[in-house]
């Protein structure tokens, strides 16, 4: 009987913990972000922001701010804004700023790979600093490249 009513307690507990939670993984040219290297994010909707926490995999953030961020249409635009630490080859600050529906976050998973372009000069058709492409159950978005070339990995 009393694994029964541990069991129960951790669903209910886990159900719980999930429902404050946006399930997005982070690469930054083509690294999976660690919760260290992602900082200072947060969300914008018209006059609101919802400030999050990143671990590895997904977004935290308060309950109300979830409950929040539950009732906007998900044909809405909102912005996700973050900033990473690079550490290798050289310590570097990068700030994103990226306009998404908010239907790409209330899915299972979101997966974003961000690509700053000074480290492909030859590999993207863009003039701005950075993009992104994502991966979602509803949408996915990739980005123009020249030639059809790989991006080659540093730092591994």
């Amino acid at each position: 009987m009393n694994r029964i009513i541990l069991i129960g307690t951790l669903l209910i507990f886990n159900k719980m913990k999930s429902q404050n939670e946006i399930n997005t993984v982070i690469s930054i040219d083509d690294k999976v972000a660690a919760s260290y290297n992602i900082g200072n994010a947060y969300l914008t909707f018209s006059n609101d922001t919802i400030y999050m926490e990143y671990e590895s995999g997904r977004f935290r953030m308060e309950q109300n701010d979830y409950t929040k961020f539950s009732g906007y249409d998900e044909h809405s635009d909102v912005v996700l804004k973050f900033d990473y630490q690079q550490y290798c080859p050289q310590h570097k600050k990068f700030t994103y700023s990226i306009s998404l529906e908010a239907i790409l976050l209330k899915q299972r998973y979101f997966n974003i790979s961000v690509y700053n372009f000074e480290n492909y000069p030859n590999l993207f058709r863009n003039n701005h600093d950075y993009g992104f492409e994502f991966t979602s159950p509803v949408i996915n978005q990739v980005l123009a490249k020249r030639n059809r070339r790989h991006i080659i990995p540093r730092c591994r």
